[in-house]
């Protein structure tokens, strides 16, 4: 009787292997849940914010009034608001051709045959007919500076234009201005366009450059429209409201597809996921507890014997203690194993895949997973040990033993 509590829990363990295999087994299972619903919750998690970045959750401002143009002022507000990432502002000018020529088919002597339009954005990477895929870069890159246009490549062989030469226009009412290509596009349906356009319709007369460049060649400074970008999707809603509070006459439009169609299956595996690790932990502790209590009870004599020769009710929970974390510990170790088993299981499960193609986030399970399972884990067996031990260390050790000759 003079071992110490570790090894009267190691023996007692190498005595009753029956049932350390079957707390083995329980607490695998528990671990394997619990690791594998963790993991999918933190990546859930990690890939709600990448998707967050990538959705490019915007706001679509047009003009109420076709003659009224958008303002600095009512640009520099939007830029000042909490959510707002960026504004792409969209500006146009009409021009006319300085040291080259434009592209026409139409025999009209109306001034517009004589024109060539620049359309403008901040970034043409974001909106319109590039991000469209309307049209596309066959050479150089987009502007970047105020003087940095692109040209279509139909317009660029009539003269004879490469990247870096020099362009000049004349505004309507004469102010010359000149701007170096950065960039050739091509949309591919130019020559499906007959005669009747006239040139400033023609995609070939078409030119594109950066808002600085073209406001300045206004006769009314503004512009055709404002799209807004958020750092937050969700919470677009509010800043739709305050868009409108500072932009009352004008439409004011959610464009945030992307982001419902991203966020609608990631939402759907955490509650799916949450709910698995809730019944987890539930199950947990209502197992483990159900089967140390049916335990405790079938050792209820030996405690009685151990506290009546003058062991204390400390030394007798640390040795139950040491006896229980002795197995979760291995159980632990393997589980780190079946964890990864059951990820791959439970990613076919929640058809994972759908939401992977809008992020490149992969599931494994991370130090901090295992530090969670480690510390739920612990928790769960210390409530689950207290539960099932403290009736038997509150009772008196001659009432125990009376019940047991009775």
């Amino acid at each position: 009787m003079g071992m110490n509590f570790a090894e009267r829990a190691f023996r007692y363990l190498f005595r009753k292997k029956g049932k350390a295999i079957i707390l083995f087994w329980v607490l695998l299972i528990t671990e394997t849940m619990i690791l594998s619903t963790v993991t999918i919750l933190r990546a859930s998690e990690v890939a709600r914010i990448e998707l967050l970045g990538k959705s490019k959750a915007k706001l679509l401002i047009e003009r109420e009034k076709a003659k009224e143009l958008f303002t600095d002022d009512e640009y520099k507000k939007l830029e000042k608001l909490e959510n707002v990432k960026a504004v792409n502002r969209v500006a146009e000018v009409l021009l006319y051709p300085m040291n080259f020529k434009i592209i026409t088919k139409s025999e009209s002597v109306d001034a517009d045959n004589q024109k060539l339009r620049i359309m403008a954005y901040d970034s043409l990477e974001d909106d319109g007919p590039f991000a469209d895929g309307q049209i596309h870069l066959t050479k150089g890159k987009y502007p970047h500076k105020e003087g940095e246009i692109v040209v279509n490549q139909f317009l660029a062989e009539v003269n004879q234009w490469e990247i870096g030469e020099t362009v000049c226009f004349k505004s309507h009412s004469g102010e010359q201005s000149q701007a170096s290509i950065s960039g050739i596009y091509i949309s591919g349906i130019e020559e499906k366009q007959g005669k009747e356009p006239l040139a400033v319709n023609r995609i070939e007369n078409t030119i594109y450059g950066k808002p600085e460049f073209v406001c300045h060649l206004q006769e009314t400074r503004g512009y055709e429209n404002l799209i807004v970008y958020v750092d937050n999707p969700e919470q677009l809603n509010r800043t739709q409201l305050e868009v409108t509070r500072i932009l009352k006459n004008h439409r004011v439009m959610k464009a945030d597809n992307l982001f419902q169609k991203m966020e609608i299956p990631l939402l759907q595996v955490v509650r799916v996921v949450k709910m698995m690790l809730g019944l987890s932990v539930v199950s947990s502790v209502l197992v483990i507890t159900l089967l140390l209590s049916m335990w405790m009870r079938a050792r209820k004599k030996e405690i009685a014997i151990y506290v009546s020769l003058g062991k204390t009710k400390v030394d007798l929970f640390m040795q139950i203690i040491l006896e229980c974390f002795s197995v979760f510990g291995f159980s632990t170790i393997i589980a780190l194993y079946t964890g990864d088993k059951m990820l791959i299981v439970l990613e076919k499960f929640l058809d994972w895949k759908s939401i992977g193609a809008f992020t490149s986030m992969q599931i494994y399970a991370q130090n901090k997973d295992i530090c969670y399972l480690i510390l739920s884990g612990t928790i769960i067996l210390l409530l689950s040990i207290s539960i099932s031990l403290f009736p038997i260390l509150c009772t008196k050790p001659k009432k125990i033993l009376a019940e047991m000759e009775g």
